[in-house]
């Protein structure tokens, strides 16, 4: 059975899908817009509000840096630029005392589109990948020729220890 997933790139050609059940919104907010919170991982750039919400904002290639074997980012956003985030949402259990689903802003460098994926087709993790790398992914892909890893969302949300309250 076919479900949607969103095509992305993350800076240094990572390929990314994310399912679209995952996906509340895509939207564009300057970088200004986001206020730092000191003392939070690197990867954690801040909040910013959405319609009133305070929405934590995650470099996605940061947090999945160790996971990727990515080279830490010496990348430095200026004020104006405009980021593109993609925003997850987690399960609801996951947020017993409001019953919302969380929800976290991934800033990502490209949107390539929503693609139809079987997920009975997904190839197993590499057993060369280490065993962190596993647990971020539901498992790989293909789209366009290229290799494409599959986002597991819950294990974002567990990584953070995401938790409405």
């Amino acid at each position: 059975m076919l479900k949607d997933y969103f095509y992305i790139q993350l800076r240094q050609s990572v390929r990314l899908a994310l399912p679209v059940e995952n996906v509340a919104e895509v939207m564009t907010v300057p970088r200004s817009d986001i206020c730092p919170i000191p003392g939070v991982a690197s990867a954690l750039l801040g909040v910013v509000n959405q319609r009133g919400q305070l929405l934590w904002v995650v470099e996605l290639a940061d947090l999945l840096s160790d996971v990727l074997c990515l080279a830490p980012s010496p990348l430095r956003y200026r004020s104006r630029e405009q980021l593109t985030l993609a925003v997850l949402t987690g399960n609801p259990a996951s947020a017993p005392t409001s019953g919302a689903a969380p929800r976290l802003a991934c800033a990502v460098s490209a949107l390539k589109g929503v693609v139809p994926l079987n997920p009975a087709e997904f190839k197993p993790i590499p057993a060369s990948f280490s065993p962190a790398f596993s647990s971020f992914l539901s498992g790989m892909t293909e789209i366009e020729q290229l290799s494409v890893a599959v986002l597991n969302v819950s294990a974002v949300f567990a990584a953070l220890r995401i938790v409405e309250k």
